[in-house]
């Protein structure tokens, strides 16, 4: 049995999962992140032992929402206000047992490989479409970290030059363009000079749902995030060459209003278009992705 810790803003969840990714028990404790790192760290030692009270744990994983090297040490992480924290050598310390910790968009894609949808392939990529734009690589059923622990960061490739900054300040970044925020901050700039049905501050969901009764404004800025989410993922397919591609994450449940027209436009920038399209998928993990992920990164330490 392995316990996965997915850690966010707002909640510590952990579960136990055997080793084919099935989540077998989930509980869950509020972060509470402005106490300090020492005291969420104690929180997650608890959660932890509770787990491993029920069964024999070998290993734990940790799904960070942050910046994390290849030794586990914590190098920014902007929703916890944590900076150079030692994160892996705390928990194993405490728990006496191997621990591995990684970005939650990559665990998540280890999720996806090994229980989810592209659990049929040896080879996939990972996009979560949500506030940002986040990713993971699996590369022959292991999940690809890169030399510093810093791969899939993919929300932050430049695709352009954006009408906002990205959130890490920079701009041109595939998350500049192709994130619900970046939908949202885009179609109020457009309502600055069309008509539309939108309210005045539209969250995604009004967006998509707007495009589908035909609005412009919802449709142009639909269509913008698309068009530029396309170019990153063949981007990534031309660099990587998957087997698969899964999507996950708010915007991927806009379902075939999204994915219809992603594949169109994926299928015609190609660089070698006589080779098969990977297939794009719809990731379906969900809420566990991040526990489950984690889990099945500890169990890559035994």
């Amino acid at each position: 049995m392995f316990v996965g810790i997915d850690l966010g803003g707002t909640n510590i969840a952990g579960g136990l999962v055997n080793g084919n990714g099935k989540l077998l028990e989930k509980i869950e404790t509020p972060t509470l992140s402005e106490r300090g790192s020492a005291l969420v760290i104690a929180d997650i030692v608890k959660l932890c032992k509770k787990l491993a009270s029920r069964e024999q744990v070998r290993a734990v994983g940790i799904g960070f929402p942050g910046f994390v090297d290849s030794r586990g040490q914590v190098l920014f992480a902007p929703n916890l206000g944590w900076q150079d924290v030692l994160l892996t050598p705390a928990l194993e310390s405490q728990l006496g047992l191997p621990v591995r910790v990684a970005n939650d968009a990559s665990v998540a894609a280890l999720a996806e490989a090994r229980a989810g949808v592209t659990s049929e392939f040896a080879s996939s990529l990972f996009l979560t479409l949500g506030t940002g734009v986040g990713g993971g690589i699996v590369i022959d059923g292991k999940l690809w970290n890169g030399s510093r622990g810093a791969a899939g960061e993919v929300g932050h490739m430049v695709v352009g030059e954006s009408l906002h900054n990205c959130g890490c300040g920079k701009n041109g970044c595939l998350e500049a363009f192709a994130s619900a925020t970046a939908l949202v901050q885009y179609a109020a700039h457009l309502m600055e000079n069309r008509p539309s049905v939108l309210p005045a501050n539209p969250d995604a969901r009004a967006v998509f749902a707007a495009a589908r009764q035909g609005d412009e404004v919802a449709s142009m800025a639909v269509e913008r995030l698309i068009h530029y989410l396309a170019l990153g993922i063949v981007n990534l397919i031309n660099i990587f060459d998957p087997d698969a591609v899964a999507i996950g994450g708010g915007l991927a449940r806009a379902g075939e209003q999204l994915f219809t027209p992603l594949r169109k436009a994926i299928a015609g920038n190609l660089l070698v278009p006589d080779l098969a399209m990977p297939p794009i998928l719809l990731a379906r993990m969900g809420n566990d992705a991040g526990i489950v992920g984690a889990a099945m990164l500890g169990a890559d330490t035994v």
